[in-house]
Formats: C-alpha cells, sequence, structure tokens
C-alpha cells in the first residue's frame, strides 16, 4: 500500500473519531443543559410518580386485606346463621356494610342481615336491608331479594307494595317455576286483603305440574271449606 493512501485512510479515521468525540460532546453538554434548565421539573416528576406508585401500593394492600377481613367476618356470620343464630350474626354483618361497604361482598351482607332480621321478626330492618342490596346486585341475584322483600311487605300488612313488586316481576321473567311462585305469593297477597275470588283465581292458575301446586290446593281448599255450623244442643 502506497504510503499517499495509508495516509488518505488514516485521515478518514481520524476524521470519524472526531465527529464521534463531537457527538458525545454535544450529547453531554445537550444533556447537562437539559437537567440544568428542566432537572427540578424533573426531580419533581420523579417524585410524583413514587407517591403514585406507592400510593398504589398501598391502596392495593388496603383492598386486599379488606377483603381478607370482610371474608373472615362473613364465614363467622354464616357460621352463626347455620346454627340458627340470626341475633349474633347481626354484628359481623354489620361491620362489613359499615366498615367493608366498597367490597364485593358487601351488597350479599345486606341480604343476610336482612334476613336475619326477617327470622328476628324486625321486618322494617329487614326491608331496608333488602332495599340498600337491590341497586349493587344483578338481575339474577336481585331475584330471591325481590322475593324476600314481599314477604317482608306482606309480614309487614303492605299488601298493596307487595303485589305492585309482584306484577313488576311477571313483566320480565321468563322462568316457569318463578311465575308459578309469584302467582302463589299473589293468591297470599290476595287473602292478605281479604279477597277470596282474586285469591282462587291466582291458586288455580298454577299448573296441575308445578311444585307449588300442591300448596295451591291446600289454600284453595281452605277458603272453599266453608265453616260449619253449631249444633243446637
Amino acid at each position: 500500500m502506497s504510503a499517499t493512501k495509508y495516509d488518505h485512510k488514516e485521515l478518514q479515521r481520524r476524521l470519524k473519531e472526531d465527529e464521534l468525540g463531537l457527538f458525545f460532546e454535544e450529547l453531554t453538554e445537550n444533556t447537562k443543559r437539559f437537567f440544568a434548565d428542566y432537572g427540578r421539573l424533573l426531580g419533581y416528576a420523579l417524585a410524583l410518580a413514587l407517591v403514585i406508585a406507592l400510593a398504589g401500593y398501598l391502596w392495593m394492600m388496603k383492598k386486599r386485606s379488606d377483603f381478607t377481613e370482610s371474608q373472615i367476618l362473613l364465614g363467622n356470620a354464616t357460621l352463626y346463621i347455620q346454627q340458627d343464630k340470626f341475633q349474633d350474626a347481626l354484628n359481623p354483618l354489620g361491620k362489613i356494610v359499615s366498615e367493608y361497604a366498597g367490597t364485593a361482598i358487601a351488597p350479599f351482607a345486606y341480604v343476610l342481615r336482612g334476613d336475619c332480621y326477617f327470622q328476628t321478626k324486625q321486618f322494617d330492618l329487614a326491608l331496608k336491608d333488602y332495599q340498600a342490596a337491590l341497586p349493587k346486585l344483578n338481575p339474577n341475584d336481585a331475584i330471591p331479594v325481590r322475593i324476600a322483600m314481599i314477604q317482608t311487605l306482606r309480614s309487614l300488612g303492605n299488601a298493596d307494595p307487595a303485589l305492585r313488586e309482584i306484577e313488576q316481576m311477571e313483566s320480565s321473567v321468563k322462568t316457569p317455576t318463578l311465575k308459578e311462585h309469584l302467582l302463589f305469593l299473589k293468591g297470599g297477597c290476595y287473602e292478605d286483603k281479604n279477597d277470596a275470588a282474586k285469591a282462587l283465581e291466582a291458586y288455580k292458575a298454577i299448573p296441575k305440574d308445578s311444585r307449588w301446586r300442591g300448596l295451591a290446593l291446600e289454600r284453595i281448599e281452605w277458603i272453599e271449606t266453608q265453616p260449619v255450623p253449631a249444633v243446637n244442643s
């Protein structure tokens, strides 16, 4: 290789090194300038990001803790209910709805507490809990709660509101068994109102193959049985 060609290649290598050195020098200067201009803002941003991350972590830990604690309370309440200790179950259920209202089981705690109030004949409180639970339940889970509300209204002597609830449900339910159950409840509401004709109409509309047919026949027989006049001695 001639000296001229060697010098030319060496010159190209040095130029590339100079260009690379200049690039890193400019990068260093730009970085220094950036931190000089925005270093404080960047520090604030990093600090804020750390605070948000810490808050999210603490929130997740609290949510997990709340879920665990509420599950323990629900387990205790369920155990009391299984033992028919409804009054004892009210305390853990009350803690769930007051202290862990944001958990997924809070609506079901309202329902169970309503059941306990119903069993202890505190019908006003039972109705309030059922009504509090309904907006938080999906339509399928809401069905047994609405039926419990109907029974509670009847226990309070409020046959007309119970009938209105039945009529609302009748317009939306599609399951034959549920429709037949509502017919039986409707008959009971009309009995509460001393309307024997409409009660019989509801009971007799229940199909023969229905699980509610036997109970309906008992009510029909009771309504249609005339009092036996007293025999004069």
